[in-house]
């Protein structure tokens, strides 16, 4: 059964973080699911997670999310820290938001 929301504003992440405790590393990084979008009038994003459920967003874009800018700047906080996509893309969005600011 489909469940639509209407959202507000430029971006949307969701994130479907596996049990660590469940699967082995390989298999708890491949069934984590992360859906970063932004709003863009007429795309449309699907997704569907490692257990069968599907995501469509409509009226958005995927953001790639690129590990790049939590190594270089933030690789001192640990793999924990620069391995998990949430803190990728916040590293790289704050970075993309900083770098429109100059």
């Amino acid at each position: 059964m489909p469940y639509k929301i209407t959202l507000t504003g430029n971006f949307f992440y969701i994130c479907g973080v596996v049990d660590f405790k469940v699967f082995t590393h390989q298999e708890y990084m491949i069934r984590n699911f992360h859906l970063p979008v932004r709003w863009k009038e007429g795309e449309t994003v699907r997704a569907e997670t490692y257990n069968g459920f599907v995501f469509t967003i409509e009226n958005a874009e995927r953001i790639p999310i690129s590990d790049a800018v939590a190594k270089e700047r933030y690789y001192h906080l640990g793999y924990n820290y620069w391995s998990c996509r949430n803190f990728q893309f916040g590293a790289q969005m704050y970075l993309n938001q900083d770098q429109n600011n100059d």
